[in-house]
This record gives C-alpha cells, structure tokens and sequence, in this order.
C-alpha cells in the first residue's frame, strides 16, 4: 500500500491524476534548507493528488475492516498467540491464519 501512495502521489497512477510525475520534495527546515520550495505544482494539483490519496487510504481502510471481520475468529486466534509470544513465525502464522493469511496476501 505504501507504494501504491508514493506512486499516486508522486507519478499521478490514478484515473483523476493521469500519468503524469509530480516532483515533491520535503525539506526540513532545522537543517539549514528552505521551508517551502517552489516545485511548480499548483495549489489545485496538490489537492487533487491530496484527495486521491485520501481516498486510497480510506479504500485500503475499508479492505482491512472488511478482511478482519470476514476472518475475526483467525485474527483473535493471532492476538492470543502474540500475547504468549511477542514474535510469530511464518509456519505458525500460516498454521494460525489459515486461509485468512492467502486473502490477505491477495489484498
């Protein structure tokens, strides 16, 4: 998902944005460098790809929601196990996710 942002964000991969490569850099100014530099993308472009991105985020939400309560008995069985022990190897996470961990992966 992460890529999914940065590529939506910075290369404009959804059907508003188009395909297009959006240069955005963030400076921190407490290191000697500008507060804001002039990109040259408008302040409507911005908030295009801001609300792209918006709506990714609360899509992929939504796929997390669903997946979870679709599979809420695997992921209960996850948390007992993660209260035992702090760190799951995969063999036992597939043993305990079971076909949830395959939907999962596919999302």
């Amino acid at each position: 998902m992460r890529r999914r942002c940065f590529r939506e964000a910075r290369f404009g991969m959804s059907d508003k944005i188009g395909p297009v490569f959006y240069e955005h850099r963030a400076e921190h100014p407490f290191l000697g460098q500008r507060l804001a530099a002039d990109s040259g993308i408008s302040d409507l472009t911005v908030h295009a790809i801001e609300e792209e991105t918006r709506k990714l985020l609360a899509s992929a939400f939504e796929d997390a929601k669903r997946l979870i309560g679709a599979h809420r008995f695997a992921f209960d069985d996850l948390v007992k196990l993660l209260l035992v022990q702090e760190t799951v190897e995969r063999s036992d996470l597939e043993k305990t996710l079971g076909s949830a961990m395959r939907e999962v992966a596919r999302a």
